[in-house]
């Protein structure tokens, strides 16, 4: 009976012990496998943005003293203030566990590394950052929406609309609706992961997404006036204040003006991250060679000996038609290779430039 009742005993701790495990394991596995609908994704982002916008605001749970003078300032746009005793947060873990609940670890890591900090510590008291670089928008998180883009085993995607409070934008039939953020957010098992947002004027780029492709050795930037008719008189001081106030950190600025009609026109900027020689701008004619569109010099509007990084080149132009390049810069690299860039126009509206400039390719 003895030896019975020890093995009856025996079995059930051995079972108590395996539902130990079981039950230990439960928690792991039902992460690794729960899908987590859009109520509670879109719950995710909204109490992320909340935190966001908080900070933006510098209000409910980032509540400063700004009676305070800024203790120390690393960089110089940077001012730190101490969070008042009534908020939520009272030291960096706080911030850091917060954030956990809702984005990937590396994501949190990334964000609270950036330069200037966000948060900082100091004697056992945690700091904000309070300087602002932009105006900071009011998002009403109350009516967002968010709808499920695409789901690929733990990794999830969501596009998220919010209005942004008190700015307005006129559809094409001049009736106002509000003017919207659209985000996307990428979830990795239920957090986080990583967050983009599309342009509110077009929908049609993310804000941080470049809309020229790349074109060394040359970059391109373009400034454009205000179009207002063809009866209203160019702004040629506004125009040319905003031009000077980009060039102001070049060492040399070469100027050319390539106007085909009016008066109204747009500067592009260029430079070069390589020392060229022999840079010229030159206007184009466009002509067939055996059924194969030719393109040769029509006019040399600018020559420049030597240009080097550091050095600029403004140009004042305005094309008489867009369906083929009107203009281009010839230049010579460093191993004795002549190229030409096309500057190109292009005609998609929205946020997208105007000018381009094409891949060189190498002079015959």
């Amino acid at each position: 009976m003895k030896k019975l009742f020890f093995a009856i005993m025996l079995f059930f701790l051995i079972l108590s012990i395996s539902a130990c495990d079981e039950n230990n394991a439960m928690p792991d596995e039902a992460a690794q496998t729960y899908k987590h609908t859009i109520e509670e994704l879109g719950a995710i982002i909204e109490s992320a943005g909340r935190f966001w916008e908080e900070w933006e605001w510098a209000m409910m749970r980032f509540d400063v003293d700004w009676s305070e003078m800024d203790w120390y300032s690393v960089h110089s746009d940077s001012i730190y203030l101490r969070l008042l005793t009534t908020s939520d947060f009272k030291s960096m873990n706080d911030i850091r566990e917060y954030l956990l609940k809702y984005y990937t670890q590396a994501w949190v890591d990334a964000r609270l590394s950036e330069e200037p900090a966000l948060f900082a510590e100091r004697d056992g008291v945690l700091y904000m950052n309070v300087a602002r670089m932009n105006d900071p928008r009011l998002l009403d998180w109350r009516m967002a929406s968010h709808v499920l883009v695409a789901s690929d085993g733990d990794l999830v995607m969501v596009e998220t609309s919010v209005a942004i409070v008190g700015s307005w934008i006129e559809d094409q039939y001049g009736a106002q609706r509000p003017l919207e953020a659209v985000q996307r957010f990428a979830f990795i098992n239920g957090r986080i992961d990583s967050m983009r947002e599309i342009c509110p004027f077009c929908l049609s780029h993310y804000v941080d997404e470049p809309l020229r492709q790349p074109t060394p050795p040359m970059n391109i930037h373009e400034i454009h006036p205000i179009w207002l008719g063809w009866d209203e008189l160019f702004p040629r001081k506004e125009h040319e204040a905003k031009v000077a106030e980009f060039t102001r950190n070049f060492e040399n600025v070469h100027t050319a003006t390539y106007i085909q009609f009016g008066d109204w026109h747009s500067t592009i900027i260029l430079w070069t991250d390589a020392p060229l020689s022999n840079f010229m701008f030159v206007s184009l004619d466009m002509g067939w060679l055996d059924d194969d569109v030719e393109f040769h010099t029509r006019e040399v509007l600018l020559v420049v000996d030597e240009l080097a990084p550091g050095d600029a080149v403004a140009l004042n132009i305005a094309f008489e038609h867009y369906l083929h390049p009107r203009g281009a810069i010839v230049f010579t690299d460093e191993q004795g290779i002549q190229w030409r860039m096309f500057i190109t126009e292009s005609m998609q509206g929205g946020c997208v430039p105007i000018y381009h400039l094409s891949l060189p390719h190498e002079m015959q």
